[in-house]
Order: C-alpha cells, then structure tokens, then sequence
C-alpha cells in the first residue's frame, strides 16, 4: 500500500509501487490529486492479481484494439485504409469525450448515443449543421462495429455493445447517367488528349476508375479486341466477379491501336499527361470543368460514365445478365437498378402481347404460387447472403415449375 505524506513546502509526496513492482514518487500540490493517483495505481495491482490468478480477463484498452483492428486492413487498397482512419480516428474522439480508456467500459448505451450524435451532425465553421446521410452514418457504426466483433472473437469481451444497433433506412436513389446531348456536348471540349482517352476508356467499357487506372497494356488483346480486368500487385478489384472480359467497340480499338503505335507511357495505355498512371482527383477535376464548359446543369463525375455505360445498354435492350457480367456485378440485383426506363417508353414493349388470346394462356398455363419474400423493396437489400438468397429462391421457383425455355 502507498503512503501520502505531507512536504514542508505544503505539497503532498506520493509514494507506492505500479502492478509491475516499479516505485512511484510523485508530488501534487492538493491531497485529492495524489490519492486519486494512489486509489489508480491500487485498483491495477489489483487487476493484475485477478488476471495472474485466472479470476479475469486482462483488460484490454481501445488504443491497442484500433491498432489491431487497422493493422488487419493493412492489405486492402488505399482508399480503404484511408477511411477506416478516418472512422476509427473519429471514433477515437468520442472516446475521449466520454473518459472510456477500455473495451469493457463501452456500454450499448455509449452505442445508442453514439448514432444519436451522429444523427445529430455538427455545427461547421461557418455555423451551419452538417448532417451526414444514412449511407455515411451507417457505414461508420458497421466499421465500429467489426472493431468489436473482432474483440469478441478475440475473447476480450463478451458480447458486441453494437449488437442491438439497426442499420438506418437509405433511400437509395436511381443511378445518373448523361444523356445522349450531354455526352456530345462533353466531348466536343477543347480537352488534352490524355484526358480524352481516359473518359472515353470509361464511357466505352464501363469500368471504374481504380480499374482503368490500373490497366496495361498486357491487359489488352488487340488481335482478339479484348480488354482483361484483373487484380495487380498494388490493385485489389472490389469483388472477384470484378476480374472480368470485356469487348473493346470499334471506337475504342481505333483508339488504342493508335496509341499503341506511339505510346505515350511503355505500361498505361490510359495515362496522365506526363506519361505516369492517371490520378483520380486530377482527372475528377478536369471532369468538372469540362461538364462546365459543355453546360452540363446536374452532377458531373467520373463513376457517372459507368452509370451511363450500363443504362444505354438497357435501353438498347442489351440482355441484362450480359450486362452484369460486363459490369463485374456479383449479382443481377446489382445490375436491376440500372433499369429505370420512363413508364410511357413501354407501351410499345408491352403491345406485343395485343395478338396473343390471354384465355387460351390461361388454360395452357397451371396456376401456381409466386415465391413470397420477407421484404418489401428488393432493391434495398445490401448483404451478399441476402442476394444469394434471393437468386437461389427464384432458380429453385423456375425450375420447380418448369419455367425454364
């Protein structure tokens, strides 16, 4: 047990020993200092002999949880590490805020309050509230959330304070994509040619960026007028359906046989203008100001060329699982929301049917049960478990049935 002693000066010495037998001496100007330290230094002494005598877990603090946890992150790209130090950054400061040093202090209450405050938002520099959407909220509890699952499976705590916590509805819109006009008046800018040929690269096959920038020229196959989607080294794609083959149209094979007769760069065929692999921010930029230029009125980005890429092949009435795999979509569902045809565009689809006697289907067809699924709006499913679900759900149906051709 340490002692408190009183100075001569008036201050007061603290003297004890750590949980690791090292001598503390320490001096503080009021009594309550030195025996909070003291009552500190007891409750890890003790602690430390519950954990030596197999009474209790060794507590485990959120500093060296985060490390573990972003260290597990440390082979996915870029992009993604960036932002699980920003989530866990952030997260680090709620900490703080509320004195919790431990894994085992966090409640489901400090959970609960945790999306509250993020529902909240927060007041900026200018005094404006900034209030994240559900899709950024729900992103950054589900970070947290595989933080303490991993402490779970690690056996440093019992269960997962974020266990209770649901995922807030997201209203997901409908993908924009340029019209037939925007994308004339896009490309009829005064552009260098570098950028030219990386947006027309992804209007042309659909890609997204981290793919295009990260393209060879081994990935192309001139002679069979193919271009390969695959992982590097420095480069994992977003999914496994992602690693892809994709047909090059005759726009973009003139284009590239011409570079490839003068490269610009010996490895990327889609560079930047110094000949190096093509940034996302620099060509994000010129991208905006082109949209300007072109008098572009709604959002001007780069993943927007996928966008369009998908939807024109739906409304040129492209079969629409050819599409998925051209897309690298893990599942149809993926792809079905690039289907957002105007109602009055299928009045003429539908007048193929006016010759057909519907009585005589009727009697041809058995009545039968269509699968009923728990959920209403199937475009709002996220979880890979659910869309395979749903896939197996309606071969199992079809086959049932004899749906099949």
């Amino acid at each position: 047990m340490g002692a408190i002693t009183k100075t001569e000066a008036g201050n007061f010495l603290l003297t004890a020993y750590d949980e690791y037998g090292k001598r503390i001496r320490k001096t503080f100007k009021l009594r309550k200092d030195a025996t909070a330290l003291l009552a500190k230094t007891e409750e890890q002494k003790r602690q430390r002999g519950l954990v030596n005598s197999k009474l209790t877990r060794k507590r485990v603090c959120f500093d060296s949880a985060i490390r573990a946890f972003l260290n597990s992150k440390s082979s996915l790209s870029p992009k993604s590490i960036t932002k699980y130090n920003f989530t866990t950054k952030q997260f680090q400061y709620y900490l703080n805020s509320e004195g919790l040093t431990f894994l085992d202090e966090f409640t489901s209450d400090h959970a609960t309050t945790l999306q509250a405050k993020l529902m909240e938002g927060s007041i900026d520099k200018s005094g404006e509230t900034i209030t994240p959407s559900p899709k950024t909220i729900n992103g950054f509890i589900s970070t947290i959330k595989a933080l303490f699952s991993d402490e779970v499976n690690k056996a440093h705590i019992d269960r997962n304070p974020f266990a209770h916590i649901k995922n807030l509805k997201e209203e997901k819109p409908r993908p924009e994509f340029y019209t037939v006009d925007e994308l004339n008046n896009f490309f009829n800018v005064e552009m260098k040619d570098e950028y030219r040929n990386a947006f027309l690269g992804l209007f042309y096959t659909g890609v997204r960026f981290g793919e295009l920038a990260n393209i060879t020229w081994d990935d192309i196959d001139l002679n069979k007028k193919l271009l390969f989607i695959r992982p590097k080294v420095d480069h994992k794609l977003k999914t496994n359906n992602a690693q892809r083959t994709i047909p090059i149209p005759k726009p973009l094979f003139d284009l590239l046989n011409k570079l490839s007769q003068n490269k610009k760069s010996e490895i990327y065929p889609f560079c930047s203008v110094e000949g190096k692999q093509i940034r996302e921010r620099r060509l994000l930029e010129v991208c905006k100001r082109i949209g300007t230029e072109a008098g572009i009125t709604e959002r001007v980005f780069i993943h927007k060329f996928r966008h369009t890429y998908a939807t024109m092949l739906i409304q040129r009435k492209i079969d629409i699982t050819e599409i998925q795999k051209l897309m690298g979509h893990a599942s149809i569902i993926e792809t079905m929301i690039y289907v957002h045809v105007k109602t009055e565009e299928l009045h003429e689809t539908v007048n193929v049917l006016s010759n057909i006697i519907i009585e005589q289907i009727a009697d041809e067809f058995p009545k039968i049960e269509l699968p009923v699924f728990p959920w209403g709006n199937i475009q709002n499913l996220r979880e890979e478990s659910l869309r395979k679900m749903v896939e197996d759900a309606l071969i199992h149906f079809y086959k049932q049935h004899n749906l099949f051709n």
